[in-house]
């Protein structure tokens, strides 16, 4: 009975030993963050219609990870893009999926264009200092969509952004960083034919109509921000006339940036406490038997 005691008091404090060196808390500064959009285009397909041009359509997906240091151009990065100029209406073409990580940062973008007057994505991000000290990282997602439209007689459309955020980020340190941004913008750009009959932007690529919503936290010192399931429409109505020409354009982001200046320490779990405890007790209590015999 002894033996298997004492057997027992040294293998927790041997346990203990192990575990206690490299049992870490957390990152210094974390985020994560979802975007959900959908797109949309209300429209009157007999007097406006999808044309060729720049483009007729495009759909893009990014996401990087990085950090500003000459010598690395990204930590992570991934964009996927598809075109279509069959002049078919809607984003009918689905870019790749997008799947990212670096240590405890990463970006992931999906599309769904089942309904491909309606495209839909979402962005989901995290970003987490740890193992990268001194330097800011910085984790970013982006979706895109492009059209051209040609009127062939008078009317009006509606071009829209329907989103949903969720971010949120905390510093655990006086001296660390963290901000949260959502940027989602729709714009309309007129279009015209130059003196060699190329299509251009008008204006040399000036909007005619624009909007956008932006949202931006950043704490100072220790501390946490979010953006709780925010929502809202971006809703541009345009009137026409037959030989107007338009290019349209949806872009959404999230972005995490986060500083840490110093690596958490070693903290030991009460679990591994309780492990080293024992195996003290029990090299105390065999060394004061031995003492008396």
């Amino acid at each position: 009975m002894k033996i298997l005691l004492r057997t027992v008091l040294m293998s927790g404090l041997l346990l203990g030993c192990l575990i206690y060196p490299f049992d870490k808390a957390g990152a210094l500064s974390v985020g994560t963050g979802t975007l959900n959009v959908t797109v949309g285009l209300d429209y009157d397909s007999s007097t406006l219609e999808f044309s060729n041009g720049l483009t007729s359509i495009e759909a893009w997906s990014i996401g990087k990870i990085f950090t500003y240091d000459p010598s690395i151009e990204y930590f992570a990065f991934q964009q996927e893009a598809v075109y279509g100029n069959n002049l078919i209406p809607g984003w009918d073409k689905v870019p790749n999926d997008i799947s990212l990580s670096y240590l405890g940062s990463s970006v992931d973008i999906t599309r769904d264009h089942s309904d491909k007057m309606n495209p839909a994505s979402t962005e989901t991000i995290a970003m987490s200092t740890e193992g990268v000290v001194g330097r800011e990282l910085q984790v970013f997602s982006k979706t895109l969509n492009f059209a051209n439209l040609t009127a062939t007689g008078s009317g009006s459309f509606t071009f829209y952004i329907d989103y949903l955020t969720d971010m949120e980020g905390s510093t655990t340190s006086s001296t660390d960083t963290i901000s949260i941004n959502t940027f989602i913008q729709s714009a309309i750009f007129g279009m015209e034919y130059d003196s060699e009959g190329h299509l251009q932007w008008q204006n040399g690529g000036s909007a005619l109509y624009r909007d956008y919503d932006s949202f931006w936290k950043s704490p100072r010192g220790i501390g946490s921000v979010e953006f709780d399931q925010i929502s809202g429409r971006l809703g541009l109505t345009v009137d026409y006339v037959a030989g107007d020409m338009f290019h349209l354009r949806s872009e959404c982001s999230n972005l995490i940036r986060g500083k840490s200046f110093d690596q958490p320490s070693s903290v030991p779990e009460p679990a591994t406490i309780v492990l080293f405890g024992i195996g003290l007790a029990g090299l105390a209590g065999f060394g004061i038997k031995k003492e008396k015999r």
